[in-house]
């Protein structure tokens, strides 16, 4: 069995300061959705006692401030391979802001994140492979202009992808 990380603690820390909140009016940026759902480790049963159940299909769900897809593990006709982790475990998770925060608004530190280009002039993306994010950007061509968050990904981080299908 693998341990917990590190953020183990401070999951528990927001588990009990708000206990009287339902766990999706709660969650208020996407590094608490990171915090509270990990790819490779946490259930499907886990996300829905966090979010509810699905809105749409079996993996969108919605909160307050997010619509959150969130991929799971299993054999399907689509995901003919399975990775190293009990089926209906999050494999990734898409999240979008209701409304678009500023990439300074996030709280990240961006040092470890390389900037690279879309196919569109006006979208970035900022990747972190050690910890598996990916943060889509938008960037008016007005002068001045902060670069707002279009959607976060969250995947497995580059010390885990030994889980990972065969090609």
């Amino acid at each position: 069995m693998r341990f917990l990380r590190t953020g183990t603690a401070i999951v528990l820390a927001i588990l009990f300061a708000l206990p009287s909140l339902g766990f999706a009016q709660a969650i208020n940026s996407g590094k608490d959705i990171r915090l509270l759902i990990v790819p490779l480790e946490t259930s499907r049963e886990r996300v829905e006692e966090l979010l509810g159940a699905p809105i749409a299909g079996d993996n969108i769900y919605d909160t307050p401030k997010f619509r959150i897809t969130v991929w799971y593990s299993g054999r399907s006709k689509k995901n003919s391979c399975n990775w190293g982790v009990p089926d209906g475990t999050v494999l990734r998770v898409y999240v979008s802001p209701k409304k678009r925060p500023s990439l300074s608004e996030l709280g990240f530190e961006m040092s470890s994140f390389t900037r690279q280009r879309t196919e569109n002039d006006e979208v970035w993306d900022y990747v972190d492979d050690l910890q598996g994010i990916t943060i889509e950007v938008f960037k008016d061509t007005e002068e001045g202009s902060a670069e707002q968050v279009i959607f976060f990904d969250y995947l497995a981080p580059r010390n885990e992808l030994d889980l990972r299908c065969p090609e």
